[in-house]
């Protein structure tokens, strides 16, 4: 088989995937094995493996990090995964016909269970930005925070209709959707792709009707996705199925 060919191979087995994050991991290659746990994170999510997901879950919080920025990658790691179990969950109940019971409803409230790694470098820029001014630095950092966005990092997102029925999804503000974005009809197995600005503090919002009734809300956390990536390229993919109630229960693409 030619290398490059082998390579895809090996890439998509995430048994393959899981081991190769664990030898790098026991050589010590903390961030290294994170961002390939990361990887298989993907893999099982898009297969709708529950039990692999939970391996990725248990390594993830039984990984040591050494510093913050790493313990708030393995943070929004394990947050991730546990929204992903959520989905394949749901999912399988949906397919099944049963009710579904939600394993981790602690994770309502997202904001209590992400973090913004704060890297050396940042740290390094903010002690220069106080030495240079604090009025220039307080000017920077209020109309950064006010955007709560950066023109540089896009995460591309496919939305896809898993359901057996004809929707239109809306991408929306707020669950009301006074004004829509954006608006897709679609049949099943029909998708879209969509870019966002990863938020550092909100959700992005998809809201999703059934002819003129509005069914059930995908808030999506954009930023923790996109901090997520190895390959800032990558797409990454949500499911009609993981709607909720709205306003919804937010969720991390995969």
């Amino acid at each position: 088989m030619p290398k490059a060919l082998r390579s895809r191979v090996v890439a998509r087995d995430p048994e393959q995937a899981l081991a190769a994050a664990r030898s790098r991991y026991e050589a010590n290659d903390l961030r290294g094995s994170l961002a390939r746990l990361n990887g298989v994170r993907r893999l099982y999510a898009k297969r709708g493996d529950t039990a692999g997901l939970q391996r990725v879950l248990e390594f993830a919080e039984a990984a040591d990090m050494r510093d913050d920025q790493g313990r708030a990658i393995r943070d929004n790691l394990v947050y991730a995964a546990k929204q992903n179990i959520r989905g394949t969950t749901r999912r399988d109940a949906l397919q099944a016909g049963r009710p579904w019971t939600d394993p981790y409803p602690d994770l309502s409230a997202p904001e209590e269970h992400t973090r913004i790694p704060i890297t050396r470098g940042v740290k390094f820029w903010i002690g220069v930005g106080v030495v240079i001014g604090v009025l220039f630095v307080g000017a920077y950092f209020a109309a950064f925070a006010l955007l709560g966005l950066n023109a540089t990092e896009k995460l591309h997102v496919r939305v896809r209709n898993d359901t057996s029925g004809r929707v239109l999804v809306e991408e929306c503000d707020k669950p009301n959707c006074a004004y829509a974005l954006s608006k897709h009809t679609l049949s099943t197995n029909d998708s879209f792709t969509d870019t966002f600005y990863p938020k550092l503090d909100s959700n992005d919002l998809y809201v999703v009707f059934s002819g003129d009734r509005p069914v059930g809300c995908i808030p999506i956390r954009t930023r923790t996705a996109y901090d997520l990536l190895r390959d800032k390229n990558t797409v990454v993919h949500v499911y009609v199925s993981q709607m909720t109630a709205c306003p919804g229960t937010p969720i991390v693409p995969s």
